[in-house]
C-alpha cells in the first residue's frame, strides 16, 4: 500500500491498494487471513461499463484497464459498480482514481511497485491463464467479470487450531458492520432527481390522458430543478454534458440521455400541441422509459440483499402517482397495494437479518402514503383530492428517500463481513 502511495505521488496514507484482514478480532477457532487487492483489470470491466462519460478504456494488447482523469465527471458510479473497491473518488480533485497496474513501470520492463515492494513475496505478476477458477476466498465477491487475479492457497499448517474448550463469552461477529459506501448524505441528490422525474411523468400522463393540462411553465421548472440538484452530485460540474457519451453501455447514460427528451418533448406537448395527443402519447412513453433506464440504473449494480423490485421503484411510482391525480380509484387500490406489500416485505426481512428497520419513517412513509389518504378519501370523496395528493406526495418521497438509506453495494470489506458470519455460524462450537 506504501508503495503504492508513493509511486503514484498521492495523499498521505491513501493507496489504490487496500489489504482487507479476514476475522481481524481473531475470533476463536476460526482463521485469520489478509487480502490484499487493487484493481484486477477484468476482461468485462464493470467500471468501464457502467461509466456514463466513456472515461475508462481498455488496452487490447495489456488488458490493463485505464481511467482518463480528463473526462471523468465525479459521478461515481463506477465506484458502485466495482465490487472489488478498485475505483476510488478523491474529494479533492473531484474525479476518480484507480489501479493503473503501474502501467508506465511495466513499459519499461520494470514489475508494479507492489509486487517489487512486498517482502514476503505475497504478490506477483505473470501471463494470464486462458481461463481461471476460483476456490472461495473470503472478501472477494464472485462475478462474471473476468477479473484478471489468481490466489494461491494457504498451506495446510497455517489452518485455524482446533477448539477443544468454548469462550466463557459467547462472541458473536453479527454486529460487525457491512461498510457500504453509500448514504443519503451523499446521495440525496439523486433521491430528488429521481423523485421530480417519476412527478414529471405522472404530470404528462395526467395531462395526456385527463385532459386537463398541467401548467408549462410548471412543468420546465420542475425539469430544470430535477436537472440542476442531480449536477450537485458531480465532482465536476462543468463536465456534466459528457454523460451522455456511453448510452451504448452505461445505464446512467442512458438515464441522463432520456431525461433531456422528456423535458423537451414534456415541454413542446404542453406549449405547442396540448391537443395532439400523439404528441402526449410520445411524451409519455419517452416518459415510461426514462424511469424504466432510472430502475435499471440500480437493479443493474451489484447490490447486497435488494430485490429487483422496490416500493421506491421510479416506475410503479409514476403509475401510482398517475392514477392518484387521475382520481382512479382501481388503479390506484391495485399500485398502492402492490408497493405496500412490498414495502412491509422488505421490513420484515431487514427485521429477521437484524437490518435497521427505521420505524419512525415507517410510520411516516405508511400514514401519509396510506392511512391519510384513504380516510381522507372515505370521509371527503373528490373533495379531498388535494389533500390526498399532498400526503401521498409525502409518502412516496419518504420511500424514495429510503431506498438510498439502504442502497447496499457489494464491496471487499462487507463481503468479508458476510464470509466471516458464515464461516463462524459454520464453525459455532457446540458446547
Amino acid at each position: 500500500m506504501l508503495a503504492c502511495t508513493i509511486e503514484n505521488g498521492l495523499a498521505y496514507d491513501d493507496s489504490w491498494r487496500t489489504v482487507y484482514t479476514f476475522n481481524e478480532r481473531h475470533l476463536t477457532d476460526l482463521p485469520v487471513s489478509h487480502l490484499s487487492l487493487a484493481c484486477n483489470h477484468c476482461e468485462r470491466p464493470a467500471c468501464l461499463i457502467a461509466c456514463p462519460a466513456n472515461a475508462y478504456s481498455k488496452d487490447a494488447v495489456s488488458g490493463f484497464v485505464l481511467l482518463d482523469k480528463n473526462r471523468c465527471i465525479g459521478c461515481r458510479y463506477c465506484t458502485w459498480a466495482c465490487p472489488y473497491g478498485a475505483p476510488a473518488f478523491d474529494r479533492e480533485t473531484g474525479v476518480v482514481a484507480k489501479c493503473t497496474f503501474c502501467d508506465e513501470r511495466q513499459a519499461q520492463g520494470l514489475v508494479p511497485a507492489c509486487v517489487e515492494a512486498c517482502p514476503t513475496g505475497a504478490l506477483g505478476i505473470a501471463d494470464r491463464p486462458g481461463s481461471r477458477s476460483f476456490n472461495p476466498v473470503p472478501g472477494f465477491p464472485a462475478t462474471d467479470l473476468g477479473p484478471a487475479i489468481s490466489f494461491e492457497p494457504a498451506a495446510n499448517k497455517r489452518s485455524a487450531p482446533e477448539l477443544t474448550t468454548a469462550p466463557s463469552t459467547p462472541i458473536d461477529p453479527t454486529n460487525i458492520p457491512d461498510q457500504s459506501q453509500l448514504s443519503l448524505t451523499s446521495e440525496w441528490p439523486l433521491a430528488v432527481f429521481t423523485y421530480l422525474t417519476s412527478l414529471l411523468v405522472a404530470l404528462l400522463a395526467f395531462s395526456a390522458v385527463g385532459g386537463q393540462m398541467f401548467p408549462a411553465v410548471g412543468f420546465v421548472g420542475i425539469a430544470a430543478v430535477a436537472m440542476l440538484v442531480s449536477t450537485t452530485h458531480l465532482g465536476r460540474k462543468m463536465r456534466a454534458w459528457q454523460a451522455i457519451l456511453n448510452p451504448a453501455q452505461s445505464w446512467l447514460s442512458r438515464e441522463i440521455v432520456l431525461f433531456t427528451l422528456l423535458a423537451s418533448a414534456g415541454t413542446a406537448y404542453l406549449v405547442l400541441a396540448p391537443t395532439n395527443q400523439i404528441a402526449g402519447a410520445l411524451a409519455v412513453a419517452i416518459g415510461i422509459l426514462t424511469l424504466a433506464s432510472i430502475d435499471r440504473v440500480y437493479t443493474s449494480l451489484p447490490l447486497v440483499g435488494r430485490h429487483h423490485f422496490h416500493s421506491a421503484g421510479t416506475v410503479i411510482t409514476g403509475l401510482f402517482l398517475t392514477a392518484v391525480f387521475l382520481a382512479n380509484p382501481v388503479v390506484t387500490t391495485l399500485t398502492g397495494v402492490g408497493k405496500l406489500i412490498l414495502y412491509l416485505r422488505r421490513k420484515v426481512e431487514y427485521m429477521a437479518a437484524g437490518k435497521p428497520v427505521r420505524v419512525g419513517l415507517s410510520l411516516i412513509r405508511i400514514m401519509f402514503g396510506f392511512a391519510v389518504p384513504i380516510v381522507v378519501w372515505m370521509l371527503l370523496g373528490g373533495n379531498g383530492l388535494a389533500v390526498v395528493i399532498a400526503a401521498v406526495m409525502l409518502g412516496e418521497l419518504v420511500d424514495r428517500l429510503e431506498f438510498y438509506l439502504e442502497l447496499e453495494v457489494v464491496t471487499p470489506a462487507g463481503q468479508m463481513a458476510i464470509d466471516l458470519r458464515k464461516t463462524f455460524a459454520a464453525n459455532r462450537p457446540s458446547t
